[in-house]
């Protein structure tokens, strides 16, 4: 019995339009030459509707005999997570059809498009326990009892957020065995519902059971940070008071950071402004990473200040690259802090940062961090060099001397970035002989000395 229990998989299939043809929807996998088809629109606002269509088809050789349409049933299971599923009360999706659209056989390559139903309205069993006593009610009705109460409605525990959705339907096959067909897994995007149209009331309402879901687990926070985003500016009062005045976990405070920090307003940016000086370090680094996206310049300037502090730690380099992702370019001011960070972390940002300035002195910038005592930050300059282009002579040879410093990961990325500079084949590998990685070294070296000593007999260097 317990194998006919079904399990929400790790597949991922986006919903196909009911209009569509068989042939481009998505379908689960086979049984006896029958597959299912789920689709449901792309369109789903939390505690709304939730219209779904499923369609049947032979995929064998030889027609399946098909029992009375009423006979049909299935189950819609959706899922925003492992401790967080729910499945419907069974359906009868094809009740509705007439005897001259139901067939007795399906034939080989035949599709039955089964009618749409709205199941926000049907009950829900939201506990292992429940869906395992309503699976052995509706399979084994001769022993299994009757199945449990609901928990509620499919309305009422359709939150924003991402969930997952697959329609399960039992097909009886009198005197055979029957038919338990899994559909195809839709990823479900549920969008909150619109901020503006909702009462105080529901507001309140709304952002309680948002602070819910942030505070349940690392995975809620997610999906609850994607419903506050989707929610947008009249929602940040709430999460400031929720993390401002209540205890939460650390997740949450996390998550609601994160959202806050998407929502592009003053009030979003005043509020940041203060978590950079809050206690917990992996809040401001959320700020310093996201904050780019406010666009504020009060802002901007606390997280440079910040980041160019001594008590800045590991802000420097989420700063760095926050501004690169979102902004596209770094503050100079940020840069001169980044040059001056004792954290390599922010050093090899920095070269990152360098590469998309570009200009001469982002070059010179790049050439001085193969200096560093660091080799993650001497990789990472010889990586943005290398990607860069630029094939001078200050360049290749500060190159080919910083090979000499220790660190197996950097070498192997200078030889890199010097070859995609010179065109000369001399590949470091950090695991080879160390005969083998002494003469690439030294042939570096040799090579960088002939050009040098051809260049002073007035040949070309290159």
């Amino acid at each position: 019995m317990h194998a006919m229990i079904p399990v929400i998989l790790s597949l991922c299939v986006l919903a196909v339009p009911s209009a569509d043809r068989a042939s481009e929807r998505s379908w689960g996998t086979s049984k006896a030459g029958v597959q299912l088809s789920l689709s449901i629109p792309d369109k789903v606002e939390a505690g709304g509707k939730l219209p779904v269509e499923v369609a049947l088809r032979n995929v064998g050789s030889a027609g399946v005999e098909m029992p009375a349409a009423g006979d049909i049933f299935g189950w819609l299971m959706l899922s925003y997570g492992r401790d967080n599923a729910h499945a419907t009360e069974r359906v009868h999706p094809a009740a509705q059809m007439t005897k001259g659209r139901w067939p007795k056989v399906l034939a080989a390559g035949k599709t039955i498009d089964l009618p749409a139903i709205d199941l926000s309205a049907h009950g829900v069993f939201s506990t292992r326990e429940k869906r395992t006593q309503a699976y052995t009610a509706y399979l084994k009705p001769e022993t299994g009892g009757t199945a449990p109460r609901p928990d509620g409605t499919l309305a009422a525990k359709l939150t924003s957020g991402t969930a997952r959705a697959r329609f399960m339907l039992y097909v009886p096959h009198p005197g055979q065995t029957p038919l338990l067909l899994s559909s195809n897994i839709i990823d479900l995007r549920v969008a909150p519902p619109t901020w503006e149209g909702l009462s105080q009331a529901e507001r309140k309402q709304f952002a309680a059971d948002l602070i819910a879901k942030f505070d349940r687990d690392a995975w809620s926070g997610k999906t609850a940070h994607e419903a506050a985003v989707a929610a947008g500016p009249g929602i940040v009062p709430y999460l400031v008071e929720a993390i401002d005045r209540g205890k939460r976990p650390g997740h949450s405070r996390q998550w609601i950071t994160t959202a806050i920090a998407k929502i592009r307003c003053e009030a979003s940016a005043r509020w940041l402004v203060k978590a950079l000086g809050a206690p917990r370090g992996d809040l401001r680094q959320i700020v310093a990473y996201y904050g780019p996206i406010q666009r504020s310049d009060s802002l901007d300037a606390a997280i440079v200040a910040k980041a160019a502090s001594a008590g800045g730690g590991g802000i420097t380099a989420r700063a760095v690259v926050g501004f690169l992702v979102f902004r596209r370019r770094v503050p100079e001011p940020l840069l001169a802090a980044s040059f001056e960070s004792k954290d390599p972390k922010a050093r090899a940002a920095l070269a990152a940062a360098l590469k998309a300035q570009a200009g001469d002195s982002a070059l010179s910038g790049l050439v001085s961090l193969l200096s560093d005592e660091n080799p993650r930050v001497r990789s990472a300059a010889a990586k943005a060099l290398g990607a860069m282009g630029r094939a001078t002579d200050a360049v290749v040879g500060a190159l080919v001397r910083s090979l000499a410093a220790p660190g197996e990961s950097a070498r192997q990325s200078i030889a890199a970035a010097l070859t995609a500079l010179t065109g000369r084949d001399g590949p470091y590998d950090p695991n080879a002989a160390a005969a083998a990685r002494a003469g690439v070294l030294a042939g570096w070296r040799s090579w960088w000395a002939a050009k040098l000593d051809a260049a002073g007999k007035g040949k070309p260097l290159r």
